[in-house]
């Protein structure tokens, strides 16, 4: 089947046309013009050039969101203008899955980065695998690993860390945000990385009809009065309200699941120089003397940290806290340790203890405003660097 391919989601325009695994044409053009002057003009110049009949084409594939509103509102437009007119189905591409099939058949870990402004970037991370459903053992699926959506720069780089720490696998980074955040990527990516080469850097048209034509396969299309553009983000005033809405509360604190448990395991790694494992956290979690609680922003469902706390005979000891670089310094970890104490005093706990660094001025500072005091010190505690630990009570009488 023939598959026309549109690509007007950012800064390039591109067509393409495959048919059954073959790429017949591409035409791509990244040059100060609107892509209503240049889209359909080279849709029709591809067509003359391999004489393309279309009746002959089986679906349209377009590029569908996220990226610039009037990019997406121009390649949707066109596309439904040739389904309604040739009574084809329309295929719609998540634009960043069609990035991340620049590097079809790659098994690192692929973050294709559009820039979405005010140092935001619409991203995702995905890898490829072998389809063990196949017949050919060449063919390879995608595997979305974090769906497309807008986000921080710092937030990403935190969960990319976290996600290349847990796989082992390298990052390849792609799209117009990562050379526009260069500096961020270079100050907060704490894991090997690289920026994909000139050619396979932006959108192109012949890698949305490669993906269009594995989701054709798996039955994905739509009519052209169903298709709509995927803009991820809503209009400034829907954007203004919903944050109005989440000031009141963004943060919300809930008991762990077993979900959130190699998150906190890589956190773990990141953050502590004695870190728990996967398995000693899954041991903690399933035990009724530990209470194990997380913070995600109920904003983007971002996690933001963890507490664990052990009824040791009836005292408190906190174990572990810790909160994501990137949400640091909005009262999370207070909030974490407020609710833990507070979930504490109803198994009948009221004085409860920590150790933190001697050096950690700050942590030692949340811990003196919740109440808790130095009542002792344990010398070379601490490895890497090796440090002495301030033992601290929050007694009841405090």
């Amino acid at each position: 089947m023939k598959i026309l391919a549109i690509d007007s989601s950012g800064m390039p325009a591109s067509a393409a046309v495959v048919e059954d695994g073959k790429l017949i044409a591409a035409y791509t053009v990244n040059y100060q013009k609107t892509h209503s002057q240049t889209l359909l003009p080279m849709i029709d110049e591809l067509s003359r050039a391999i004489e393309l009949d279309k009746t002959t084409l089986g679906a349209v594939a377009v590029s569908g969101g996220p990226g610039s509103f009037t990019g997406l509102r121009i390649g949707s437009a066109t596309a439904k203008g040739i389904a309604l007119a040739l009574k084809i189905p329309i295929i719609n591409v998540p634009t960043l899955e069609g990035l991340a099939s620049n590097f079809h058949g790659c098994g690192e870990l692929i973050c294709p980065m559009m820039d979405a402004r005010r140092t935001e970037v619409f991203s995702g991370v995905y890898t490829y695998q072998d389809d063990l459903s196949s017949v050919s053992p060449d063919k390879t699926s995608l595997v979305v690993l974090m769906d497309q959506k807008p986000v921080s720069v710092e937030k990403l780089c935190i969960r990319l860390n976290e996600m290349a720490e847990k796989t082992g696998k390298r990052l390849i980074l792609l799209g117009d945000g990562c050379v526009k955040y260069r500096d961020i990527l270079n100050e907060k990516l704490m894991v090997p990385y690289r920026i994909a080469p000139l050619n396979l850097l932006e959108q192109r048209a012949a890698s949305v009809a490669l993906r269009a034509e594995e989701l054709l396969a798996a039955g994905r299309t739509e009519t052209a009065e169903e298709h709509r553009p995927i803009y991820l983000r809503v209009s400034q005033a829907e954007r203004v309200r919903s944050c109005r809405l989440a000031e009141k509360n963004p943060i919300r604190i809930r008991p762990a699941e077993e979900k959130d448990l190699p998150r906190i395991a890589v956190m773990e790694k990141l953050y502590f120089s004695l870190p728990w494992s996967e398995k000693m956290l899954r041991e903690s979690l399933h035990q009724a003397q530990y209470t194990m609680l997380v913070a995600e922003d109920c904003t983007d469902g971002e996690f933001a940290g963890y507490v664990t706390l052990l009824n040791a005979a009836g005292e408190g000891n906190i174990m572990n806290v810790a909160v994501s670089d990137a949400l640091r310094r909005q009262g999370i970890a207070g909030k974490l340790l407020t609710e833990a104490m507070r979930r504490g005093r109803e198994q009948g706990i009221s004085d409860y203890t920590l150790e933190v660094r001697k050096s950690n001025k700050a942590a030692v500072s949340l811990y003196e405003g919740l109440g808790f005091r130095t009542e002792g010190v344990r010398k070379d505690y601490y490895e890497q660097p090796r440090e002495d630990a301030l033992i601290m009570w929050k007694r009841k009488e405090n």
